[in-house]
């Protein structure tokens, strides 16, 4: 306490008070408080006074004791402020914990949405491939239909053709003639059914 050089005016004040106080109550005080010291740092001590009085009841002097508490004192403020930054990490936890809800929240919406379409793509994906199919079976019973229609028209056109072409023969009798006509129009009365029948498909008759 030597090297100190003097005490903060709150601190003197308060020495001062309970100074005061001890005499007026003729009570013991103990009080801590600072000093600064020479190389500005601050030093705690714990002060006990006691005063004594004459018969008359007038204080006489001061006695007391001094402890540096500096220690405990720098322990119980690193305490304070470890306890104050434990109490903003409490509330920034919070906060977090607060945006993380309410992010989750957001992303379980997101993935609610997410599957909704998912199974609407997978139902779109069904419908495709039924279409598809009924295409690929409509595709191959154009293809079986063309194909017989083909023969159907192919055959009696051969006739035709066939037996128009034999009619010019030279030295044919009438009756082989008459008979290759009769063929002609036969054929020709068959591909005329035949033709009939695509345009009723096609009208939907």
């Amino acid at each position: 306490v030597s090297q100190s050089r003097y005490h903060t005016s709150y601190d003197q004040k308060l020495i001062e008070r309970k100074i005061v106080e001890s005499m007026n109550q003729k009570q013991p005080i103990e009080l801590e408080h600072r000093v600064v010291l020479a190389d500005k740092s601050i030093k705690y001590l714990n002060q006990k006074l006691s005063s004594r009085f004459d018969e008359s009841g007038l204080p006489t002097k001061i006695m007391g004791t001094i402890f540096d508490v500096t220690p405990q004192r720098l322990i119980q403020n690193e305490l304070l402020k470890t306890n104050q930054k434990l109490l903003e990490l409490t509330q920034e936890l919070r906060e977090n914990q607060l945006t993380l809800e309410t992010r989750n929240n957001e992303y379980q919406a997101i993935n609610k949405a997410m599957k909704r379409n998912l199974e609407r793509i997978s139902q779109i994906n069904i419908e495709l491939n039924q279409a598809k199919e009924k295409a690929e079976e409509s595709n191959r019973l154009k293809t079986a239909f063309l194909q017989n229609l083909s023969h159907e028209v192919r055959t009696p056109m051969n006739g035709i053709v066939g037996f128009a072409s034999m009619s010019s023969l030279p030295n044919l009798t009438d009756d082989k003639r008459k008979y290759f006509t009769d063929i002609i129009v036969s054929s020709t009365d068959q591909l005329l059914n035949i033709i009939n029948d695509i345009l009723d498909i096609v009208t939907g008759k």
